[in-house]
């Protein structure tokens, strides 16, 4: 069984929907990875915490400081 048969990635498309720059990397366990401008972090995560369907799990986040 794949991995999309076990996940929704409709959160994916609305990502698309309502941001700008977002990059998509597909992955090797067929878990997205997302990659967002440092300065749309919080709007992101906002974004995903008011979703009508509330997004299950962010698996990881990782933000370089600017110097």
């Amino acid at each position: 069984m794949s991995i999309h048969h076990i996940h929704d990635f409709d959160v994916l498309n609305q990502l698309n929907a309502k941001f700008e720059n977002l990059v998509i990397q597909e992955t090797a366990d067929g878990i997205p990875t997302v990659w967002v401008d440092k300065g749309a972090v919080l709007d992101v995560l906002m974004f995903l915490r008011t979703l009508p369907k509330p997004f299950v799990m962010l698996v990881d986040l990782f933000v370089l400081k600017s110097r």
